[in-house]
């Protein structure tokens, strides 16, 4: 969400302190409300644009609503998995110290002099291991990778895989439309479920209907 391990911080392209401009579509955050959302909920619309994209630079509206309907609480969040309530607190507490272009995750100065740190790619991977390590987990083979295969699989469990899919190219963090095949991972429990039940399968394939033509070698090609 800052940028890679290469290159500085573009605020034209990297989240930063900026609110979303209706005008010149520009800029990062947008605030909603029940009524905005048409729901009992506040949600954030994060703008960002699609990495792997090629020359495709438009912003791209994220939705991210509060886990709870109602007003949200005053005060630190108190749902660790609240993301809205993170980002929200971030805005409250520290909107007044930034410009409206600086980097929106960064690292507080550490002292050095230097001033903030833009999070970098490289910085998810310690990110990832200690909140593995916090949860009583063995982070030895905790990748940068793991929060989106997590969450890939998450959207893959809920809707399925081609749903899955969808959902995922429409929120547009990227624009390669094979990343669910890249980061969805198979679940045990769909796994178990088909053992048990693929046996109550009663259709016909059309090579037993119609002997002698056999179907084309096409399963698995990907537009």
């Amino acid at each position: 969400m800052g940028h890679g391990d290469s290159g500085d911080f573009d605020p034209l392209t990297g989240l930063t302190w900026s609110e979303h401009s209706q005008v010149n579509r520009t800029g990062t955050f947008e605030w909603l409300s029940p009524t905005d959302t048409h729901s009992a909920f506040h949600a954030v619309v994060v703008w960002v644009v699609p990495v792997k994209g090629g020359v495709r630079a438009a912003r791209h509206p994220i939705l991210v609503r509060a886990r709870q309907p109602g007003e949200p609480a005053e005060g630190p969040p108190a749902d660790p998995l609240c993301l809205y309530s993170h980002l929200r607190w971030r805005w409250l507490s520290e909107r007044r110290l930034h410009q409206a272009s600086d980097p929106f995750f960064a690292f507080p100065d550490d002292g050095s002099g230097r001033g903030e740190q833009v999070l970098r790619t490289r910085d998810m991977h310690t990110i990832a291991v200690e909140i593995v390590t916090l949860a009583g987990e063995d982070a030895s083979d905790t990748s940068a990778h793991g929060p989106r295969i997590g969450a890939a699989t998450d959207i893959r469990d809920i809707l399925g895989v081609e749903a899955g899919r969808a959902v995922i190219t429409d929120r547009g963090r990227w624009a390669d439309l094979d990343l669910n095949f890249i980061y969805q991972r198979v679940t045990v429990r769909e796994q178990l479920h088909i053992s048990a039940e693929m046996l109550q399968a009663d259709s016909l394939d059309l090579e037993f209907l119609f002997r002698g033509w056999a179907q084309p070698a096409r399963r698995g090609r990907r537009g």
